[in-house]
């Protein structure tokens, strides 16, 4: 019986890790792939519009730069659909997006190139800021960036104010780095 199981263990083990390839392949985001995948408690986003799309941020040198879509519940929120929604908004939130290193020494030697970015746990947002939430950035050759969204304050300068309709949406980000291709790293800010 022994013999028998030390085999099976072994077989067994070896279809786990065969499954579950950690190079980034199977796990990272392209588009039209399934943000959501890894959040298992964001089953409530990705049913409706994004409350905003392709909001830009960067730090000051244009070092780390952001594409980012967010979401929010659509369920409970008669103007969901509206254009301004966004600024009345409260709830649970994600991002998704694209982030961009463009300068490897603001993010712990971090590898340049795009890297797309997900959910892991949501955060909550009211009157246009976001708290809270874990996020992953998968980048070049399955490099990997583990962050938590300390806050993110969303604000435009065309007049018109914070909008789905707007393409001048703009987000300061203060971001916690929790590894970055294994490692602890600090914090950015793109305010």
């Amino acid at each position: 019986m022994k013999k028998l199981l030390i085999p099976l263990v072994f077989v067994a083990s070896l279809a786990i890790v065969a499954c579950n390839k950690n190079d980034g392949g199977s796990t990272a985001a392209t588009p039209g792939s399934n943000y959501w995948q890894n959040c298992g408690s964001c089953q409530m986003f990705g049913q409706g519009p994004a409350l905003l799309t392709a909001v830009k941020g960067q730090t000051t040198d244009g070092g780390l730069q952001f594409s980012l879509d967010l979401q929010g519940q659509s369920g409970g929120m008669p103007a969901y659909g509206n254009p301004k929604a966004v600024v009345y908004y409260q709830g649970p939130a994600a991002f998704t997006g694209y982030m961009r290193v463009n300068n490897s020494s603001l993010i712990c030697g971090a590898m340049p190139g795009d890297y797309m970015i997900r959910p892991l746990q949501p955060s909550s947002m009211y009157a246009l800021t976001v708290q809270g939430g874990q996020y992953e950035a998968m980048g070049p050759n399955g490099y990997r960036i583990l962050f938590r969204l300390g806050n993110a304050v969303f604000y435009n300068n065309d007049g018109g104010g914070v909008s789905s309709a707007s393409m001048n949406n703009r987000v300061g980000l203060n971001i916690i780095l929790d590894y970055v291709n294994g490692s602890p790293c600090g914090s950015i800010s793109t305010y």
